[in-house]
């Protein structure tokens, strides 16, 4: 979907949500998949593993060796392993001083550094124990940095007991959506003619990565988390990247 059919969309009242689980400071593609909606919805009642290698702990950065894990350690419920993510609780017993230094030792030669890093710091040094918090607080802080206006809703699904396309498809029915705006892995998975019987457009966000420079890197490493794009080229050049990635 381009730009101008965004705006299109939304002169023709057709409104437009995107779904998706509250990320630990996410890449880039998220913030260019939350740009082209009316409302992001967070998909935060699903259950995980505690401990699962997803991007709800976990994000990529890069230096000159290549890149690297950011992990962040969650406490292990009472009695199992699978908890809701709005009930995970980061393990506040875990220092993150050394991977501070190593952030800090990556990054602080970026032109950027002096007005990122403290968002790092706040995530960490935070006092919250709900990873939902700290997570969502960061990525609002990056949407206001990035002038990212979606509304942002947090879905109740305490009382859905849909699952799969059902339940995203009830999301979208509770948000009286026309367009619904995926992220490009739901095709495997995806069936789309389920949404079209509920006259709902499904759009890929069909992301394409483009390469900036990064001063801290030996060969241009992507996929990383918005941290690193801010870092090298800042908030401008990043909102402009965006908006060249969803006129394509």
């Amino acid at each position: 979907m381009s730009r101008t059919e965004i705006v299109l969309n939304r002169v023709n009242n057709r409104k437009v949500v995107t779904i998706h689980q509250p990320d630990f400071m996410p890449w880039l593609g998220f913030f260019v998949k939350i740009s082209k909606a009316d409302t992001f919805v967070v998909l935060s009642h699903v259950t995980n593993k505690y401990n699962a290698q997803s991007w709800i702990r976990r994000v990529k950065l890069a230096n000159k060796s290549g890149a690297y894990w950011f992990s962040v350690s969650i406490k292990k419920p009472l009695g199992t392993k699978y908890i809701p993510i709005n009930k995970m609780e980061v393990n506040m017993s875990v220092s993150y001083k050394n991977t501070l230094e190593t952030i800090y030792r990556t990054y602080h030669k970026t032109p950027y550094f002096h007005l990122i890093y403290p968002l790092i710091e706040k995530w960490v040094n935070s006092d919250e124990p709900l990873l939902i918090k700290r997570n969502m607080d960061f990525i609002i802080d990056i949407m206001n940095m990035l002038n990212i206006n979606t509304e942002v809703v947090y879905f109740d699904g305490e009382k859905c007991k849909k699952k799969s396309n059902e339940l995203l498809i009830a999301i979208l029915k509770s948000q009286n959506a026309d367009v619904y705006i995926c992220g490009d892995g739901a095709s495997g998975y995806q069936k789309n003619e389920m949404y079209l019987k509920e006259n709902i457009e499904v759009e890929y966000n069909n992301f394409k990565p483009e390469k900036y420079r990064q001063i801290n890197t030996k060969d241009f490493q992507g996929n990383l988390s918005i941290v690193d794009v801010l870092m090298n080229i800042g908030p401008e050049k990043t909102r402009a990247m965006i908006d060249r990635m969803i006129a394509r």
